[in-house]
């Protein structure tokens, strides 16, 4: 058994290790990757919902990397995806806009074609039809929800936007057009303004000789178009606005300036963008989702266009959850084990990673007494740069991968009956909120390889006060 004074020891080099992997300060907001059992597959262009009246995040349709358009339904319940299987479903449309209607407690999906589809949990019904068709901007159908006003806002073109009340359509002109633009576009409603709001990411005036003017933010109420510019951010375009309860204001995340990502930068809209500090964020990419979900206290973030470390678009079905304290702890599997058969890293019954307590993991399948596990502040690279995942073929382990940057690389485990255990004790110390290490298990294993080692999949540890 490990003593009460190795166990402190421990624990202080852990405090040791964790603060000097995370900021001196961390930013009271932040990034958490999440590690669901199941997802959408990578997409981009696809459209994301929250439903109030069932407290699910709605996720329907997209592109994959070969730009096949795709019909399928997913759903988020704060800890995992759910893929739905309706009878009736809308077909797979190149482009599409959702929005929720509260008045009538369904998800509301318009098609490029103008067909108009309702979601209640369970089946698609397709309602009725957009009168004048549907605008759009590079892929991205202008369709919002007015909560104040009980409207379906879709902006048809420049000028004219209908309106659908649940029973029938109305078409509005404006006496304002907006501008011509260039790249994507986001049509949302600000619950703050109690507007539908339309981002323009810059409108290019003149070719020959160039000229520009940068971001814009046009708000729709009900009777006509009026605009504000936006200063604090370069041009780019392909990022994603949504509002925010637990901030309380809209809120932006990626895009690129047309040639490149502009970053993994998270803005605030409040009369000016401002740009948000954050501990952790997601790659820079485009083409993604974002979603408030006010239940949870989080937005959601999935998918999209993601540049790697060889500054290569790769397509993504990853979920990331931007988060304000009091945050929740999580423990969660990824990757994929090797051995016969692969050892089994969990966390013990309801054992979670908060601020304070201590987390107690299981190796099962793995050869009592003599397992360790390695804990690293990355599963994105080691600290002599390579990639992870790491294939370890070149270490005779054929077929297993290293899922961690292995920091500390060999924490001896505790026999137990039929399984090992090894506690962490997480320090109380607000700099480590919403930090994230990550576990993995080694084991001998005749059978597994030429090095004779078995290794588990990997096991994330969210840290946090709830």
């Amino acid at each position: 058994m490990r003593s009460s004074s190795s166990h402190g020891l421990f624990a202080l080099r852990l405090l040791c290790l964790l603060v000097a992997a995370v900021p001196a300060v961390r930013a009271q907001a932040n990034w958490i990757e999440r590690q669901p059992a199941h997802r959408p597959s990578p997409r981009s262009g696809h459209a994301m919902v929250f439903d109030s009246v069932r407290s699910r995040v709605v996720l329907f349709g997209g592109r994959n990397a070969a730009a096949t358009p795709l019909g399928d339904t997913w759903e988020w319940d704060g800890d995992d995806w759910t893929q739905q299987l309706p009878a009736v479903s809308p077909p797979a449309y190149p482009w599409i806009g959702m929005a929720f209607d509260t008045a009538r407690g369904v998800t509301v999906l318009v098609g490029n074609t103008g067909a108009v589809w309702d979601w209640n949990g369970s089946t698609w019904t397709q309602s009725t039809t957009c009168p004048g068709g549907v605008g759009g901007a590079n892929g991205r159908l202008r369709v919002a929800y007015d909560s104040v006003r009980s409207r379906l806002v879709v902006a048809r073109d420049t000028t004219v936007v209908d309106e659908w009340n649940g029973t029938s359509w109305s078409t509005i002109t404006s006496p304002v057009a907006l501008q011509s633009w260039v790249g994507e576009s986001n049509f949302t409603f600000d619950p703050g303004l109690g507007r539908c709001v339309f981002h323009v990411p810059f409108t290019v005036l003149s070719y020959n000789p160039y000229l520009a003017i940068g971001w814009k933010l046009w708000q729709w109420d009900g009777v006509t178009w009026t605009a504000a510019s936006v200063g604090g951010m370069s041009y780019s375009t392909g990022e994603a606005i949504s509002p925010c309860t637990r901030i309380g204001s809209l809120m932006l995340y990626g895009g690129y300036d047309g040639y490149a990502p502009v970053g993994s930068q998270t803005w605030r809209l409040v009369g000016a963008l401002q740009q948000v500090t954050t501990g952790k964020s997601p790659r820079g990419r485009s083409g993604h989702a974002l979603c408030d979900d006010p239940v949870r206290g989080t937005m959601l973030l999935f998918g999209g266009h993601r540049i790697d470390h060889r500054n290569q678009s790769v397509l993504r079905d990853d979920t990331w959850q931007f988060v304000v304290p009091p945050i929740a702890a999580h423990v969660e599997s990824y990757g994929t084990g090797c051995g016969v058969p692969a050892p089994v890293l969990d966390a013990l019954g309801g054992s979670r990673p908060v601020l304070g307590g201590s987390v107690t993991v299981t190796l099962a399948g793995g050869t009592t007494g003599v397992a360790a596990v390695a804990l690293g502040f990355s599963k994105e690279n080691t600290g002599v740069g390579w990639t992870l995942p790491l294939p370890l073929d070149w270490a005779g382990m054929n077929g297993c991968w290293l899922l961690q940057s292995g920091d500390v690389p060999a924490l001896a485990m505790t026999p137990g009956a039929g399984f090992d255990t090894l506690t962490l004790a997480i320090p109380n110390l607000p700099a480590l909120r919403s930090a994230q290490v990550y576990l993995q298990a080694f084991t001998p294993q005749a059978a597994a390889n030429i090095a004779g080692v078995a290794a588990s999949s990997g096991l994330q540890l969210s840290l946090g006060e709830l």
